[in-house]
């Protein structure tokens, strides 16, 4: 995963607005996916979106260090995704929406290994998808964002043992389903 070097970021947690719209491009899309994976719906996802960068604004001089700028900030997301999907599951009203991966594609590649990468991907999404929502959260979280599990435990608020459990759980799940489709995870 690219991060943004630390100057740009010390500069926006000192005030500096104009460094916010790299920032917002740098991130925006993996937060999105993040949420349309656990809220399964876009008005919701992009509700989450605008919520984080809201809160990221209005916090950022609680960012205590630059280099944990990362996870700071799906800290705040995951914590806003969370707060929507509780509110749908109160109100029972969540609804199902698609997935949107046109924004993941390797530009290095050439046009049959994104085609073929990208229904890869969709696949093992789809899989994911499958899970229950405190093994979707740890997997979208790990393998997508590609979170240690010590921060997916502090993201998360719970502890180590119950991350590495889910993850456990989850990969277990994952192989047999994906060897249904004659896909073996490495």
């Amino acid at each position: 995963m690219t991060r943004l070097r630390e100057e740009k970021i010390q500069k926006f947690k000192d005030g500096d607005d104009y460094v916010f719209p790299e920032i917002f491009s740098r991130y925006q899309n993996k937060i999105y996916y993040l949420a349309v994976s656990i809220l399964h719906n876009e008005a919701d996802s992009e509700e989450a979106v605008q919520n984080t960068f809201i809160e990221v604004i209005a916090n950022r001089a609680s960012l205590r260090d630059v280099r944990s700028f990362n996870f700071w900030l799906y800290q705040i997301a995951y914590h806003n995704i969370l707060d929507i999907y509780r509110k749908n599951k109160r109100n029972s009203t969540t609804r199902h929406g698609e997935t949107i991966l046109e924004n993941y594609s390797d530009q290095k590649s050439d046009s049959n290994d994104i085609i073929r990468n990208k229904l890869l991907f969709e696949l093992i999404l789809k899989e994911i998808d499958k899970l229950p929502i405190e093994m979707r959260e740890v997997c979208l979280l790990r393998f997508i964002n590609e979170f240690s599990i010590d921060e997916i435990s502090g993201i998360m608020s719970i502890p180590v043992g119950t991350v590495k459990s889910r993850l456990h759980r989850s990969k277990k799940q994952l192989k047999v389903e994906l060897s249904k489709h004659h896909v073996m995870p490495i």
